[in-house]
């Protein structure tokens, strides 16, 4: 992803949704909260169908009450400056003095996530704006920690795979469960002899559908360049399409920039 964010508007489109498709692969956070209608014994369960590691339900559980706490108090001092600067307003429509920036009251420093609103009246001007100032800071740290605390969460869930179907049976070995339907004929991949077809690989498969690989790609773009053509263009563009439409359903706005 990283390597092709550079190319073409199609290929940017194409590859950013790719990104967050991959991203969206992890269960949801609300499946693990059960006071926000989540089932997290049904995540246990499918652990255990995969003989997995259990416990590390309980984990992103206790990692993502962690998180809560920590987002809340960083909402609640972002709140806090918002007040800071009302009270600030209100005493000067009301052509209060500035007053003295004299220190914060430890008491009040030590409650800045969920300080009364009477509690900031009793403050100067001045003793707002320092406040307002030093909540700013803790903020800072506080989304700092929040952040963290998200990355380690997030990692966690990462680590748990899809909820199984209930009909798959505990095994540590896929190759053990069970096939519920084939597709196609499936053909080992073995050594042929000289009168017997060897099975085509991608690279042959996409030659044989069009996709030009030879030295004409090779002088335009370098050693691993292509060129797409016939239906494997309808293809791109199927894929530019879905990836557009991926995004649009994430309430994404389409813009097309001009080829300067």
């Amino acid at each position: 992803y990283q390597r092709r964010v550079h190319g073409t508007l199609s290929e940017c489109l194409f590859f950013f949704a790719l990104k967050r498709a991959l991203s969206l692969k992890m269960l949801d956070i609300l499946l693990f909260r059960k006071d926000k209608g989540g089932n997290p014994d049904l995540v246990r369960e499918s652990q255990r169908r995969r003989c997995a590691d259990v416990d590390l339900v309980d984990k992103v559980i206790e990692i993502d009450n962690e998180w809560r706490v920590l987002q809340s108090r960083a909402d609640n001092m972002r709140k806090m400056v918002g007040l800071c600067t009302r009270s600030v307003g209100e005493k000067k429509k009301n052509k209060e003095a500035d007053g003295e920036d004299a220190p914060i009251p430890e008491e009040l420093l030590k409650v800045m996530d969920n300080l009364p609103k009477e509690e900031l009246a009793k403050l100067s001007v001045m003793q707002l704006k320092s406040f307002s100032k030093l909540i700013d800071v803790e903020v800072q740290k506080a989304d700092k920690e929040a952040t963290d605390k998200e990355a380690e969460r997030d990692k966690a869930v990462g680590s748990i795979g899809n909820i199984v179907h209930e009909d798959c049976k505990p095994t540590a070995d896929e190759n053990l469960n069970d096939v519920v339907r084939t597709f196609g004929e499936h053909r080992e991949q073995m050594s042929l002899g000289a009168d017997k077809k060897k099975l085509l690989n991608h690279v042959d498969l996409m030659a044989k559908l069009g996709m030009e690989t030879g030295e004409t790609a090779t002088r335009t773009g370098g050693g691993r360049a292509y060129f797409l053509q016939g239906q494997l263009v309808q293809l791109q563009l199927a894929l530019i399409n879905y990836a557009m439409n991926f995004l649009i359903n994430k309430t994404y706005t389409p813009m097309y920039s001009a080829l300067i």
